[in-house]
C-alpha cells in the first residue's frame, strides 16, 4: 500500500506512489521519457476575437498556472465539491479551471451537461457543492430567478464571477455566498486574481496581479499609460514556460503579439493607484455569448457555405442589459427565398450552438465603403428591426 498522507485522497485513486526500491527489481529497459515542464501538453484553441479561432500551443507549466491559478482564486481544498454550472470541457475553464485545479487539490467535481435555471439549485443541494464556476450571463439568470427565503441557506458558499455583475454586493446577501474573479486568456493563464477578502470597488475590477506575472497597460506606440488612463492590457510572466509558447503555425501573428517582449491581450483596460486591474472592453472586433468569445468572420465563413447566401454580415446585439446576441443580415443570391429555419438547420450541423446566430434578418444589399468592406457600424445602429427574425421566438431548438 502507498504511504499515507502523500497524495490528497481523491488523487490517490488515479495516481500510486512507487517506493524507491522497487525500481531496482524491474530490469527492463523500455522506460517512456517523463514529460518536462517545458513540454508541449496541448493545442488549445481560442474562442476567436480577431479573426478565425488560433491553436495556442500550452506547455505542462502553463496549464498547471491556469490550474494553479483557479484554484488561488477559490481557495480550493479537498473538502470542496465544485459544480461545473454546464461548462464544456473543450473550454479552458471547464477542464484546467475546475477538473485539473480539483485534481491538483483533491476536491469534487460534479460535471452538469448544459446550464438550465429549473436544476442548478436542485443539483448544489443534492450534491453538497461548495464552490462553482459562473461564465456569461448566468449569474444574471439566477438573480432573475423569484427570490425565496431560502436562497441563502444551501451549501454554495464560493462563486467565480466572469465577468462580475453590477449587483454583486446583492447577489452575495441574498445567496449567503462570496464572490472572487479574476482575469486571463487562453495564451496568457491567470496573471490578475480578485480574493474573496479583498474589496472590490466596482464590477470592472478583476483584482492584483500575482507574483506569477508582471501586467502594464500599454498605448498604440507600448509606451506605459499612466494610473487611471485605459490602454491595452499587457502581460509576461517573471518563470520560463508560464506563457504559451506561440500560435501553431502562426509565426507572424505570435511575433505580433509577444512584440516588444509583452504579450498585449487584446483588452481595454486601467490600473488604479493601489494596483488593480480594471477590464473594459475588447478592442477587437469580436462578440461575447455566455463566456464564449465569437469570431464573426468565423461565423460568416459558415454562412457564406449555404449555396442561397450571396454574402452576411455577423455582428452582436444587446438583449436588455445583461447578454449579447448573434445577428446576421443575409444578402440571398438572386432569385432565391432563404427560410431562416432551413439556414439554421444548415448552421446547426456546422457549428458549436453558441455561435449560431438568433436573429437572422435579408436585405438587398448590404452597406459598403469605397472600397468595398462591410460598414458594419450601420448594421449595429439599425439593430433588431420589424423584419429582424428571432430563432428563440420561433423556438427553434438546436443540437448540443
Amino acid at each position: 500500500p502507498d504511504p499515507p498522507g502523500i497524495l490528497p485522497p481523491r488523487l490517490a485513486q488515479t495516481c500510486r506512489v512507487a517506493q524507491f526500491e522497487d525500481l531496482f527489481s524491474d530490469t527492463s529497459t523500455d522506460f517512456e521519457p517523463a514529460p518536462q515542464y517545458s513540454d508541449l501538453v496541448g493545442i488549445m484553441y481560442t474562442s476567436g476575437t480577431t479573426g478565425a479561432s488560433k491553436g495556442v500551443s500550452t506547455t505542462h507549466s502553463h496549464s498547471f498556472c491556469y490550474a494553479d491559478g483557479a484554484a488561488e482564486i477559490f481557495y480550493l481544498s479537498e473538502e470542496d465539491r465544485f459544480y461545473t454550472a454546464g461548462l464544456p470541457l473543450f473550454h479552458l475553464a471547464g477542464q484546467w479551471a475546475v477538473c485539473y485545479a480539483s485534481m491538483i487539490y483533491g476536491a469534487t467535481v460534479v460535471l452538469r451537461k448544459g446550464y438550465r435555471n429549473d436544476n442548478f439549485w436542485s443539483d448544489i443541494a443534492e450534491h453538497n457543492c461548495t464552490v462553482v464556476f459562473l461564465l456569461g450571463a448566468i449569474a444574471n439568470f439566477l438573480w432573475q430567478q423569484p427570490q425565496l427565503p431560502e436562497d441563502n441557506k444551501t451549501p454554495l458558499k464560493k462563486v467565480g464571477m466572469f465577468p462580475v455583475m453590477t449587483e454583486h454586493e446583492e447577489f452575495c446577501e441574498r445567496f449567503g455566498v462570496e464572490i472572487s474573479t479574476g482575469y486571463g486568456s487562453t495564451e496568457s493563464p491567470c496573471p490578475v486574481i480578485h480574493h474573496f477578502d479583498e474589496p472590490l470597488p466596482n464590477n470592472q475590477c478583476v483584482g492584483f496581479p500575482t507574483g506569477r506575472y508582471d501586467v502594464k497597460i500599454l498605448d498604440k506606440n507600448d509606451q506605459a499609460c499612466a494610473t487611471g488612463v485605459v490602454g491595452e492590457i499587457c502581460t509576461r510572466p517573471r518563470a520560463p514556460w508560464e506563457i504559451m509558447l506561440g500560435y501553431w503555425r502562426q509565426p507572424e501573428y505570435t511575433a505580433q503579439v509577444f512584440r516588444n517582449l509583452w504579450y498585449h491581450t487584446g483588452d481595454a483596460g486601467y490600473q488604479d493607484d493601489q494596483g488593480r486591474l480594471y477590464f473594459v472592453d475588447r478592442l477587437t472586433d469580436s462578440m461575447r455569448r455566455r463566456g464564449e468569445n465569437i469570431s464573426s468572420m468565423e461565423v460568416e465563413d459558415e454562412v457564406n457555405q449555404h449555396p442561397d447566401v450571396l454574402e452576411c454580415a455577423v455582428f452582436p446585439v444587446w438583449v436588455g442589459h445583461s447578454e449579447q446576441e448573434v445577428m446576421v443580415v443575409i444578402t440571398p443570391q438572386p432569385g432565391v427565398t432563404l427560410e431562416p429555419e432551413e439556414l439554421i438547420r444548415f448552421l446547426d450541423q456546422r457549428m458549436a450552438y453558441f455561435m449560431i446566430p438568433r436573429y437572422i434578418e435579408f436585405t438587398d444589399a448590404i452597406p459598403k465603403t469605397p472600397t468595398g468592406k462591410m460598414e458594419k457600424y450601420k448594421l449595429r445602429t439599425k439593430g433588431i428591426t420589424p423584419k429582424t427574425w428571432d430563432r428563440v421566438v420561433a423556438g427553434i431548438k438546436l443540437s448540443r
